[in-house]
């Protein structure tokens, strides 16, 4: 029952464009407080990460019928909210990170099984954040944000990248200080390269994933093609480079920075700007659809405007503006490239809401939409 109540088709509020541009095919509910989504081939499913309502120890993740968008399996997770996801779809196995407990959660995608949690003795208040998985090398790498201090008058830890050996699902080794402030992450297993988006230093920090070392900065962005706005964590005109995806055969990175509403493009090799491209507001994911050839962009916006921004991967060119859902969260890319799976968080309650203010109804958030190239 509780499947099927949350899995019933929205009536779309927000149009389409024309049947030859990218479009939405279809939204529905997928859960309470959707964050990270990925898609997993071993079977045909969509997985989120939901955290459900807070006090409640209600969290999971939920399995989502791509077709039907109806929930079909839940993975309870109590009062371990999870707000990233990596899959490696090799083994099977899920990877969240709970940036409230500090620690990563490994499943077993088959059956549901929470295997282990994974943390890190000498930092139990890590602020992990992004996954990237090597499913060859059964390597996960984990971001750990730093960067952020309570007391203006201190200095904020520093970030870190775990690195997880996927054979025993444990913490292997952890890079210190990769980068200042570390979000997301990109691999490129066949150059063996990580690529880190530094959230406050405005760069892409490039490691060798075999020594371990960082061996560049890319810069981020371009300060003549863009205005950028006062950071509300430094106070200072912060880019702030936030998610990256990767395009191994062009060796490019697509880079979103929300201080400037945009995303900019980089050769991988090189680290030479390729391109600005304006998207909307407060970009926050991105992702590559290497057979259609198109990059999508989340911009998280203010109130109900985000849109997911599709961008012509050859010319750069805006081919859609899609309103998918209230706050456009992440996205994920089927193998084939046919479908395109955006999450989108619905409106909350503003900070200092007295108690027993009631939560506003919102239709068209908590929904996870599908996207056409």
């Amino acid at each position: 029952m509780l499947a099927a109540s949350l899995s019933m088709i929205v009536a779309p509020l927000y149009a389409t464009t024309r049947a030859a541009e990218p479009g939405i095919a279809r939204s529905a509910k997928a859960g309470k407080s959707l964050y990270e989504i990925v898609y997993n081939p071993g079977d045909d499913k969509v997985y989120v990460a939901a955290t459900g309502d807070w006090g409640k120890d209600d969290a999971s993740i939920n399995v989502i019928d791509p077709n039907s968008l109806k929930i079909v399996r839940q993975v309870s997770l109590g009062g371990n909210a999870i707000f990233g996801l990596g899959l490696n779809s090799r083994t099977q196995t899920l990877y969240g990170t709970s940036s409230i407990s500090g620690t990563v959660t490994v499943i077993d995608a088959k059956s549901g099984k929470v295997l282990t949690t994974i943390t890190d003795p000498t930092n139990p208040k890590a602020h992990v954040r992004n996954v990237a998985v090597d499913e060859v090398a059964n390597k996960i790498y984990v971001s750990v944000v730093g960067g952020f201090s309570d007391d203006p008058e201190k200095e904020g830890p520093k970030s870190a990248i775990w690195v997880v050996d996927g054979h025993r699902n444990a913490l292997e080794d952890i890079i210190i200080d990769p980068v200042k402030t570390a979000t997301g992450l990109a691999l490129d297993s066949k150059t063996g390269r990580l690529y880190v988006a530094d959230m406050t230093q405005n760069q892409v920090g490039v490691f060798d994933l075999a020594t371990r070392k960082r061996i560049a900065h890319y810069r981020a962005y371009d300060e003549s093609a863009v205005t950028i706005e006062i950071s509300e964590f430094s106070g200072k005109r912060d880019n702030g480079a936030q998610s990256i995806a990767i395009d191994t055969k062009g060796h490019r990175l697509f880079v979103t920075n929300p201080g400037s509403g945009t995303l900019t493009v980089i050769d991988s090799r090189t680290g030479k700007l390729l391109k600005t491209v304006k998207t909307g507001s407060a970009p926050l994911d991105v992702a590559w659809n290497a057979t259609s050839r198109q990059v999508y962009v989340t911009n998280r916006g203010n109130g109900d405007n985000g849109t997911v921004t599709v961008v012509d991967g050859r010319s750069y060119a805006i081919l859609a503006q899609l309103r998918t859902g209230t706050y456009p969260q992440t996205i994920t890319v089927d193998p084939a490239g046919k479908a395109v799976y955006v999450s989108n968080k619905a409106k909350g309650l503003p900070r200092g809401a007295a108690p027993g203010t009631p939560e506003p109804e919102d239709l068209n958030g908590d929904t996870i939409a599908v996207i056409h190239p």
